[in-house]
């Protein structure tokens, strides 16, 4: 599938884009204890303990993977440590490893809400097998009671989310421990440890009908796509305002953006949503040929261009547009080899440069 293979193209370049070591600050302090799921479902409900699929990939867990966790918490099977961090600002808590465990957990004993009936499996316990969790709580109240009094071991890093050094160290932290099976992209990743504002503006953004355009690419496609609209969008800003800056390290360039203004004001997301429906707009009169549009490096050139041009470009014609992306398309960045190296310092700076003069002249 298209999609599959775009996540595959991610995967694989994000492996190339090495990061700088981040040795671990001084004042972020890690400890291990032990709470119980009735202690994490408070937390949960209280607003203290964030595992809002959202911030994450979501759910990946099939009922029946949810099923055989909790039927071996209820046996007290040996599972492994979950990681959270600790802001010591705001006593809120992250999950950086273990949100299916988690989720499994509060699915189970959140059934006043959400009725959860485990599906019919020969695997787990016979008194479990397709029953509804309100059934076991009231019929079989020893096997829930058991779950609730279960104690999950943690390890806990308390940190500051208001300093760069401690959020590069989360981020870092979160590419080691997701490093196996369904590895998580830096998206996927920023999207956890940079809320705020501005990681809001950018999944709505993702979903615009003009970035759903401009994208070839329906809703749904983008909230399966593991957050790679978001990045681009992402890319789109950090490349406007500081193409100069860029060092030939994309996933830092972009984690530093993203941290500087993930606590910005309503005033500067209503100027990141002007400037980008403004780009679209025009962005999305332009014939790109397709080879050029399934290249979101070249396709980042152009709106970054625009983006750099709005007031020149704006009252120009289809026709007058179309003319300049003919001259953009025949400048070097944009008809050498691009099959390597897009990400390399030199490469981006010609690429935004020209996407910059070709707009203005």
């Amino acid at each position: 599938m298209k999609q599959n293979k775009e996540i595959d193209d991610r995967l694989r370049t994000e492996e190339k884009d090495e990061l700088d070591a981040v040795v671990p600050p001084p004042d972020i302090v890690a400890f291990n204890e032990a709470r119980s799921c009735a202690d994490l479902f408070r937390l949960y409900q209280k607003g203290q303990l964030d595992i809002q699929p959202k911030f994450q990939r979501g759910i990946v867990w099939s009922n029946k993977e949810q099923a055989l966790f909790v039927d071996s918490l209820i046996k007290q099977l040996p599972i492994p440590s979950i990681c959270i961090s600790l802001d010591i600002k705001t006593q809120k808590r992250l999950v950086i490893d273990g949100l299916q465990r988690l989720w499994t957990i509060i699915h189970f004993l959140n059934f006043e809400k959400d009725d959860w009936k485990l599906p019919k499996c020969q695997d787990i316990d016979p008194e479990l097998s397709n029953q509804k969790v309100s059934y076991i709580a009231s019929q079989k109240p020893m096997l829930f009671d058991k779950l609730e009094n279960l104690t999950i071991p943690i390890t806990v890093l308390r940190c500051n989310y208001d300093d760069p050094r401690h959020m590069a160290y989360l981020f870092q932290i979160f590419r080691r421990l997701n490093s196996g099976g369904s590895k998580l992209l830096n998206q996927e990743i920023r999207n956890c440890i940079y809320q705020g504002p501005f990681n809001d503006f950018l999944r709505n953004a993702a979903i615009s009908e003009k970035w759903l355009i401009f994208a070839q690419a329906t809703k749904e496609e983008v909230l399966n796509g593991r957050f790679g609209n978001e990045e681009r969008i992402l890319r789109f800003f950090a490349m406007l305002e500081e193409w100069h800056d860029y060092r030939g390290n994309l996933a830092q360039f972009l984690n530093t953006y993203m941290d500087k203004n993930k606590s910005c004001s309503k005033e500067k997301i209503y100027h990141f949503q002007e400037i980008l429906q403004e780009t679209l707009e025009i962005a999305n009169k332009l014939n790109i040929p397709p080879d050029i549009r399934k290249n979101k490096n070249l396709t980042e050139g152009i709106l970054v261009g625009i983006g750099k041009n709005l007031s020149l470009l704006t009252p120009l014609s289809e026709q007058e547009l179309n003319n300049k992306l003919s001259v953009l398309l025949a400048s070097p960045p944009y008809t050498e080899d691009i099959r390597e190296g897009m990400a390399h310092t030199v490469k981006v700076k010609e690429r935004i440069s020209a996407a910059i003069h070709a707009w203005e002249a």
